[in-house]
């Protein structure tokens, strides 16, 4: 099978707005989706697992309860909340690193139990009036069905009060250390000079930033319909994940082959290599195009590569992660 060249799609706003007393499960993303909830009152939201999109922002709600579920993939790995007041907001094991709120008060933010995952996130609780807010380690409820709750019941494990942010230009930092404690640093506007130039770039971003981004968003979205119509954008879409195929007559013979060694076993251990991310535009070591194969001959790739941060999970990544989700991998 020969491999396409990576696809970079312009980002899409989707926004969902002005619901009321709603429930709204957002399924079918795309990665350059960049999903805009606004104005939204005492409502349930919900990413589904299993969604790709590029980045999630929450403006002016109030009441709300939102969950981004089980391996939903947010391409910046940022998700950006803006005057949302009263709200429960919950990610189950979803890799998301820096998270915004605004002059937000009443905030629950929960996430699941996972010291892998909570380590490397950072909270930015920017003021004025970021008051009233708490972080909560949680586990979904054992024995829940996904299809017949629309919401995933959660049982708190611990609960961790975040220092208020009151006056504008003062910036609480939070983050659990080990998934165990919530350690809060304060910054003020007068302390940013001594801040590392990434750390200051998150500390002085604004909401006035980035309503405008989603102004600009929005007008970019209105070309994007024309310049992508629907054909286009299917061809596109569909070359994000190309695999090997195995060309063989018993192929899901071997798929069941495959999979019943799997369901009698009693340990399963899943061994791959750099091979396993070739798909998603990351280069191997030693295959064709590898890294030090390319070294040693002197050769250059026939197709582009891609970083790490820009790469998207693969159809066997997601298989993984469904083998966890059902108990065969651990």
């Amino acid at each position: 099978m020969s491999y396409l060249a990576p696809v970079n799609i312009p980002p899409r706003l989707i926004p969902i707005t002005g619901l009321n007393n709603s429930q709204r499960r957002v399924r079918g993303t795309q990665s350059n989706h960049v999903l805009h909830f606004d104005n939204i009152e005492d409502s349930k939201l919900v990413v589904d697992m299993n969604q790709k999109l590029k980045q999630i922002f929450v403006t002016d709600c109030t009441g709300i309860q939102f969950q981004v579920l089980d391996s939903a993939v947010i391409g910046t790995r940022t998700v950006e909340f803006v005057d949302c007041h009263n709200v429960e907001i919950m990610f189950d094991e979803v890799d998301v690193r820096i998270i915004h709120f605004y002059a937000c008060s009443g905030v629950i933010l929960q996430f699941s139990d996972s010291e892998t995952l909570t380590e490397n996130i950072r909270v930015y609780w920017h003021g004025p009036d970021s008051i009233g807010n708490k972080v909560e380690r949680t586990i979904i409820r054992p024995g829940t069905d996904p299809n017949k709750n629309f919401l995933m019941p959660v049982d708190v494990i611990a609960s961790f009060d975040v220092a208020d942010a009151k006056e504008d230009h003062l910036i609480v930092t939070s983050r659990l250390d080990g998934g165990k404690t919530l350690i809060c640093s304060t910054t003020s506007q007068m302390d940013l000079e001594n801040v590392p130039e990434a750390e200051l770039k998150q500390l002085t971003r604004m909401s006035g930033v980035v309503r405008q981004e989603l102004r600009d968003r929005e007008k970019e979205t209105e070309s994007f319909k024309t310049e992508y119509p629907s054909s286009v954008l299917e061809t596109l879409y569909s070359h994000e994940f190309d695999e090997f195929e195995e060309e063989d007559l018993h192929f899901d013979r071997h798929v069941e082959q495959v999979a019943d060694a799997i369901r009698t076993a009693k340990h399963v251990v899943v061994y791959t290599g750099a091979g396993i991310s070739t798909s998603a535009s990351l280069p191997d070591y030693r295959g064709p195009e590898g890294v030090w194969t390319l070294r040693s001959t002197g050769g250059a790739r026939s197709r582009p590569s891609k970083q790490l941060g820009e790469a998207w999970p693969t159809y066997a990544h997601f298989a993984l992660v469904e083998l966890i989700r059902k108990g065969y991998l651990h």
